[in-house]
C-alpha cells in the first residue's frame, strides 16, 4: 500500500482541497513580497512545490536517521538538470518541476538483493532490509512532516499576524 500510494495519483475529488491548500501556502509566502504581481495561477504550484519538498524531506531525514540508504533526493521528475552527490545520495533538481521523490535503496522489493533457492534476501541498508517498525516510521514521516510544517506556519502567522487589509 505504501509503495502503491507513492506512485499513483489521487482521484479528482481529493485535488480540490489540496489545490486550495497549495494556493494558500503560495499566497502566504508571496503576499508580503515585491513579487506579488506574480500570476495567481502560479501560486498553487509554488505552494504545492513547498508541500512536496517538506513531505519528501520527512521521508529523507527519517530514512537517513534509521540507517536506510537514500540513493536520490529530487525536486521534480524526469531527467536530472543539476545536482550533486554527497555521502552516497544524489541531490538533484529535475526537468519536470511538479512533485519530487526520495528514492531509497531497495524500495521496490525483489529488484535488489540475492535470490537463493527460492528465497530472497534484501541487501543490507535497503528499505526492505530494515525492520518493519523502521519502514513504518519512514512511511509515516512524510505526512507527519506536512502536519508539523502546517502547525509551524499557522503558529507563525498567528504570532506575527497579518496586516489588516492585506
Amino acid at each position: 500500500l505504501y509503495l502503491a500510494s507513492r506512485k499513483t495519483v489521487a482521484g479528482l475529488e481529493g485535488l480540490v482541497p489540496i489545490a486550495a491548500g497549495c494556493a494558500g501556502i503560495g499566497l502566504l509566502v508571496f503576499s508580503q513580497s515585491p513579487w506579488f504581481g506574480l500570476s495567481l495561477a502560479a501560486l498553487p504550484l509554488i505552494g504545492f512545490g513547498i508541500m512536496v519538498f517538506i513531505h519528501e524531506l520527512g521521508h529523507f531525514l527519517s530514512a537517513k536517521r534509521l540507517g536506510i540508504e537514500v540513493e536520490a533526493f529530487s525536486l521534480g521528475w524526469g531527467k536530472r538538470l543539476v545536482g550533486f552527490k554527497y555521502k552516497g545520495t544524489d541531490y538533484r533538481l529535475s526537468i519536470i518541476p511538479f512533485g519530487g521523490y526520495c528514492k531509497m535503496k531497495g524500495e521496490l522489493p525483489m529488484t535488489q538483493g540475492r535470490a537463493e533457492a527460492g528465497s530472497w534476501t534484501p541487501e543490507p541498508g535497503s528499505f526492505f532490509a530494515a525492520s518493519p517498525w523502521k519502514r513504518i516510521v519512514v512511511a509515516v514521516s512524510g505526512p507527519l512532516a506536512n502536519v508539523v510544517f502546517a502547525i509551524l506556519v499557522l503558529t507563525a502567522v498567528n504570532y506575527i499576524g497579518l496586516r489588516e487589509g492585506a
